[in-house]
């Protein structure tokens, strides 16, 4: 995928950047080329990974807008986890986590300018933040779940922590801990 160059109206060059990482069990990132993916995704046979030999392994995607090839915004995450055999091989299993949404708007006065800068300026924000995350982890500093625990997606497509701040706030205001997760619907 790489970068894809778009022209604008201020002629500036913008495009998109396509980053996968794996986390392995001992939380070492791995950085893995699109072509490798979507190769290993299509004949898992001849795509061996031994390194993740019978883990479930964590995978990040970021797509990031670049304009004048520097990044400028985190556009889409997406989390997933998937799990390879005994000899490296990706098995049927695959679970994607999506977190995400569309950012860029075409500006045609004044005030939406503003507004659209304001957005870059916050995606900009939150595109450090998650490299910084993802650094912690490659460090050793902090492990996956610690870091996007919040932003895992529950089988209702509510998110872990907008599920959890309730639950928090009326634990701290009765002293007792709360329920567990839900099991799956019947």
């Amino acid at each position: 995928m790489g970068v894809a160059p778009i022209r604008t109206t201020s002629k500036q060059t913008m495009g998109f950047s396509f980053k996968r990482y794996l986390v392995a069990v001992d939380d070492t990132l791995y950085r893995l080329a699109n072509t490798t993916f979507d190769r290993m995704l299509r004949d898992p046979a001849s795509h061996l990974f031994p390194v993740f030999a019978g883990q479930r392994v964590r995978m990040a995607d970021v797509v990031v807008e670049l304009v004048g090839r520097e990044p400028a915004c985190v556009v889409r995450t997406t989390f997933a986890v998937l799990t390879f055999d005994d000899e490296g091989q990706k098995a049927d299993e695959f679970w994607l986590y999506y977190r995400g949404s569309v950012l860029y708007r075409r500006a045609d006065s004044v005030a939406e300018k503003n507004w659209e800068q304001a957005c870059r300026q916050r995606w900009r924000a939150l595109a450090l933040v998650i490299k910084a995350k993802l650094e912690a982890v490659s460090a050793g500093i902090s492990v996956f779940e610690d870091e996007f625990l919040a932003n895992i997606v529950l089988p209702d497509g509510q998110l872990v922590g907008q599920w959890l701040r309730p639950q928090l706030a009326v634990s701290y205001e009765g002293g007792r801990m709360p329920p567990l997760l839900p099991g799956p619907a019947a």
